[in-house]
């Protein structure tokens, strides 16, 4: 499942613990994340740029703690992303490319690691609250359902468990590409509590087996207990062999860890 930078320093406010990009960036001071379009393009005339911000995250997800390139599928390439794992990377930072006025890519990306943006600049606007980032990311869920993966995993990665129901109401649409509802179905497994949505899903004979399947391993990846007691049933209730294959190979333990995916390259 396709479930997909910066060194940085601690800096404490009284709201949250704030990391600060050590390559080169701009700081801007807008108020909200909606105007940080706006303000980067006053300060630059180049054509492309990246804007991005700092968001709590989910624990147990690790992401962009080193480059993956597997050569005989181009499309897992880029930094790692597991879910449900230990130790987690809890500074994540949302990052959108604009060509001109247009977004046309969103990555989530590790603060603590050192990444190189090249000659294109990088607009930081900090620390932002989850109620501004997902209403700013629903609009572009809306609107911009082409930005894919990489504006689901944005959505999924926060720690506010309206990043599930936004996701829910909106990332399982049709507009959406196929690795998009299947990284939509992963992050919604990481809250608790969903492990009825996602077996209603597996056992909906009326979807495509890929989406299905997908809600198999979104089970299978959950850290919720009530998952665990929903594979076992879900073992005799499907009949379709790729699903009962997918739950065998998990209880025999041939895959011992989270599935590793990665985000297209920059």
């Amino acid at each position: 499942m396709r479930c997909a930078v910066l060194l940085a320093t601690i800096v404490w406010t009284a709201a949250a613990a704030q990391e600060v990009p050590a390559d080169h960036v701009t700081f801007l001071e807008t108020s909200a994340i909606v105007r940080g379009h706006a303000e980067a393009r006053k300060l630059t005339s180049a054509p492309s740029f990246w804007l991005a911000y700092q968001v709590a995250v989910k624990p147990n997800v690790a992401i962009d703690t080193r480059e993956v390139n597997v050569p005989w599928d181009p499309t897992i390439r880029g930094p790692d992303v597991s879910v449900n794992v230990s130790p987690s990377t809890p500074a994540l930072g949302i990052y959108i490319h604009y060509e001109e006025n247009k977004a046309t890519d969103i990555e989530v990306f590790n603060l603590r690691r050192k990444h190189d943006f090249g000659v294109v600049p990088v607009f930081w606007l900090g620390q932002r609250t989850d109620a501004e980032s997902l209403e700013f990311l629903e609009m572009l869920l809306k609107t911009r359902p082409d930005l894919g993966v990489g504006l689901v995993r944005a959505i999924g990665i926060h720690r506010d468990n309206r990043s599930t129901d936004l996701l829910k109401a909106h990332a399982t649409l049709s507009t959406l590409s196929n690795h998009a509802h299947e990284e939509a179905l992963c992050w919604i497994g990481q809250s608790f509590g969903q492990s009825s949505f996602l077996s209603d899903l597996a056992k909906d004979t009326s979807l495509p087996v890929d989406e299905r399947s997908a809600a198999v391993l979104a089970l299978l990846e959950s850290p919720d207990p009530a998952a665990r007691e929903v594979i076992a049933l879900l073992r005799s209730q499907v009949k379709e062999r790729r699903i009962q294959g997918i739950i065998d190979r998990y209880r025999r333990g041939v895959t011992n860890s989270p599935p590793e995916t990665a985000g297209p390259k920059i």
